[in-house]
């Protein structure tokens, strides 16, 4: 009897939260991308088991493709997937983070960031070793380098042509010179904040906000010799990007004849994003070591299993605005053709690679789809698994389904209004924003082109409350002044953003932007809002600045933002004001 009992405890010490026998209840799931909390309960109200997930694996998303497979086998699958663990809690079995995997994937953003920002500034360094030279010396120094290439054998080239593509890049570029000089003078401050993402001014007018900065000698050339330049301006404006690598240049000139003529230009450059010091960071990484040891489709035996043809099935349609696909509809499709349940790590980041998909095997589409995309795959208890590339920075980039389903549903019966985007704006994080306008798009199925490069200033519009929203849609303006001091710096961080996608072609707006105010300046600028069928009009003078994107689409009612300086003189632009009363 008492070797009984014993028996007894030992066979429950040594059971599991997954020994459960309601988890051998056969699901069929078809999820291309769900909030992990979302697919967790759904599998608990089919089981009547108790199902979590903890806090730092709420923010994952994941495609799910199986078709009467028991739960445990899904579970099991999402802790291989998260390298997480189920782990019972007071009658609750909750999906639980590894502290290694947290550890890990916070490393590798950080080291990403260091090659980043290594990448960006050894490019720099060469520009400002190069502007130590006259244009003409460089253009030489580029005809000798092609010389030597030539001489050089072919495995000792790299590095020449390295020296080669930057020196002519510079010697081409009368901007990248200029450049180079200033940031010689850089200080030690001026780099941290450089290097911390604020942005960095330069102008050939002196001011407190303003590095100094030097002409182009190519202004003579705006204006002709019976009517030559009186006053010419150029401001340089420079931001490090942390979640691309890349250091963007903004150059905007000001230019006025001795006959009142004027003119202005712009042009941008930027450095590299440093994708090969990425890559080889990931080899360097512990993260790599576990990457390691999970992926096993590469592996002899495993490609051996799925060494048999593709069934033929309908190619992958999209259901995404601009006929786009994300990954999860490639597994969708491979998991019919393969007769094979997949599980992934969910992103709605747009799929670029060949869309062709038959005539192979499992082995082969499997292997050419992971190439493609840089993700990670394993195969374990008959089902195949997948991470996509850098899923470490998921974590902070990648949007909920749960802000992207309500407004994809609004969008299939009604036209969507700024409204809608401003209320989906505002509830982004700075890594989803961010993400969202560098990608090379989202699978919506709605039109997110109002996001790409108006992002800042749905967010600012979705600040303003209602009785405020109600006069400026009645086309009254309303002054930077009158704003809180709250919604005011939302004011300029919306303006920066024009002057990021060279929309704020005003001389005095950059100068306001970079913190250069004088007294008049917040009683010159002022934010209103218009339809895009009187946009024409706005072209006369007074004439506003744009700092987003037409709406106008087949499913968004067509609306804009405008910032402007209604007239030149401080008296004219406030006399030219409806004398709205706006509230706090």
């Amino acid at each position: 009897m008492l070797s009984a009992v014993v028996a007894g405890i030992l066979t429950l010490s040594q059971a599991t939260p997954l020994d459960d026998p309601r988890l051998q209840a056969k699901l069929s799931l078809q999820q291309s991308h769900a909030d992990l909390p979302d697919l967790v309960a759904a599998v608990a109200r089919q089981t009547g088991v108790r199902l979590e997930v903890a806090r730092a694996l709420t923010h994952r998303k994941v495609a799910v493709f199986a078709k009467e497979r028991p739960a445990v086998e899904l579970m099991r699958g999402l802790a291989s997937v998260f390298r997480a663990e189920w782990k019972a809690d007071d009658g609750v079995v909750r999906l639980t983070e590894s502290g290694e995997a947290a550890r890990d994937e916070q490393a590798m953003r950080e080291a990403e960031r260091q090659a980043a920002q290594a990448a960006a500034k050894a490019e720099m360094q060469a520009w400002m070793r190069l502007s130590q030279s006259t244009m003409d010396e460089l253009k030489q120094r580029a005809d000798e380098l092609r010389r030597q290439w030539v001489r050089t054998p072919a495995a000792e080239r790299p590095p020449i042509q390295r020296e080669l593509d930057m020196t002519q890049r510079v010697a081409g570029s009368d901007s990248l010179h200029r450049i180079g000089t200033l940031l010689r003078r850089f200080s030690d401050a001026d780099w941290s904040r450089l290097w911390a993402g604020e942005p960095v001014f330069a102008s050939t007018r002196p001011g407190q906000a303003f590095l100094p900065f030097t002409h182009s000698p190519r202004a003579s050339i705006q204006f002709s010799s019976d009517d030559p330049l009186k006053t010419h301006t150029t401001y340089l404006y420079m931001r490090f990007d942390q979640g691309s690598g890349v250091v963007d240049f903004r150059e905007a000139a000001f230019f006025e004849s001795t006959n009142g003529s004027k003119s202005a230009s712009a042009s941008g450059s930027s450095t590299g994003n440093g994708s090969d010091e990425f890559e080889s960071v990931l080899y360097k990484q512990p993260l790599r070591k576990w990457l390691g040891a999970w992926t096993n489709v590469n592996h002899a035996d495993v490609m051996q299993s799925l060494d048999r043809p593709l069934r033929t099935v309908p190619k992958p349609t999209s259901p995404y605005y601009g006929g786009i696909l994300s990954p999860s509809e490639m597994l969708a499709w491979l998991s019919q053709a393969a007769e094979m349940p997949i599980l992934a790590e969910a992103t709605r980041q747009r799929y670029e690679a060949d869309r062709d998909v038959n005539g192979t095997t499992v082995g082969k589409w499997l292997t050419r789809f992971l190439s493609a995309r840089g993700g990670y795959g394993r195969v374990d208890d008959g089902w195949l698994l997948v991470r996509p590339a850098s899923f470490w920075n998921l974590r902070d980039t990648e949007i909920p389904e749960r802000l992207i389903v309500p407004l994809e549903a609004q969008a299939a019966t009604i036209p969507l209004t700024v409204d809608h985007y401003a209320a989906f704006a505002t509830q982004l994080s700075p890594g989803q924003g961010r993400s969202l306008r560098t990608q090379f798009g989202y699978a919506l199925r709605f039109d997110p082109n109002p996001c790409y490069e108006a992002l800042p200033a749905l967010q600012f519009w979705g600040a303003i409350n209602p009785a405020n929203r109600a006069a400026i849609g009645k086309g009254n303006v309303w002054p930077a002044a009158q704003m809180p001091p709250a919604l005011r710096t939302r004011f300029w961080n919306t303006a920066l953003n024009g002057l990021e996608y060279g929309l704020a072609a005003d001389e005095g707006l950059i100068r306001a932007i970079a913190g250069e105010r004088e007294p008049d300046t917040e009683a010159r600028f002022a934010f209103w809002f218009v339809p895009l069928n009187e946009r024409y009009s706005l072209g006369r003078s007074p004439r506003p600045y744009r700092t987003g994107e037409s709406m106008q689409s087949e499913s968004v009612k067509a609306t804009e933002f405008f910032f402007g300086a209604k007239g030149t003189a401080s008296a004219a632009f406030r006399t030219g004001f409806p004398q709205t009363k706006f509230t706090p």
